[in-house]
């Protein structure tokens, strides 16, 4: 398989694009919240077709949903009035947690077998009132012939503490009400359990989303939307 990726720079949003040429995939990913915001094919004609909401705009919304696929932690949807306790120490913040605000680093990208970007959040890039464990994520977008991944690995830097996290990620797909769209996807769960350093316990299971159908673009918040949400629990690991 032909793997190419090239950086672009549009406004303040600096993005990854990653090209499946072989089998005419591409996706392209923002720094600013990780966030995938398209995900295409190309046509015989040599054109690009988007499957995201507002695929590959990263123009500010009039009106409606602002996002493509957004990228959520280390909480999940809202705090009642805006904050709450964790081990007794206040955190505060907006919907689905900060991750989608932040300017992740870029750690890589591969072009061989498979493609790949991988972005990471350390403890530093966040404050004490937005989580106050140190914990980082790397997040991992793959192309694998005509599928598409999202990996969250996590790591619980504290030195005794087992940290909670809730994590996922929320995409948007394209279509209007005067096309009918079928949406089906399989994803993969893993759940892993580090009982002690270097000991590690693995359940994964394959669970199909069910084929829909969205005749109505009006009701696209609650037909289009799939949203996969996760809670974790991680203990201390070696720093190896």
């Amino acid at each position: 398989m032909k793997f190419s990726q090239c950086e672009d720079q549009r406004g303040d949003q600096h993005l990854d694009i990653l090209t499946d040429e072989e089998h005419g995939l591409r996706i392209i990913v923002s720094r600013l919240g990780a966030e995938l915001i398209s995900l295409a094919r190309i046509n015989e004609a040599g054109e690009w077709t988007g499957f995201l909401y507002r695929d590959n705009d990263t123009s500010a919304s009039s009106e409606g949903w602002a996002n493509h696929a957004t990228v959520m932690g280390y909480y999940l949807h809202r705090l009642k009035n805006g904050r709450s306790l964790y081990r007794g120490r206040e955190i505060k913040g907006g919907r689905h947690g900060f991750l989608r605000s932040k300017t992740w680093h870029f750690i890589e990208s591969a072009t061989n077998e498979s493609g790949a970007l991988k972005y990471r959040i350390t403890s530093d890039n966040f404050s004490p009132s937005e989580y106050p464990l140190k914990v980082s994520v790397d997040l991992s977008y793959k192309i694998d012939i005509d599928k598409v991944s999202v990996l969250f690995e996590f790591r619980n830097e504290e030195p005794e503490l087992t940290a909670h996290v809730a994590f996922g990620l929320h995409p948007g797909f394209a279509g209007c009400k005067c096309l009918p769209v079928a949406i089906a996807g399989i994803f993969r769960r893993e759940i892993i359990s580090l009982v002690k350093p270097g000991t590690s316990i693995l359940r994964a299971e394959r669970c199909p989303f069910q084929k829909v159908s969205c005749p109505d673009h009006a009701s696209w918040s609650s037909s289009m939307y799939r949203c996969v949400n996760f809670l974790l629990s991680i203990r201390r690991v070696d720093a190896g």
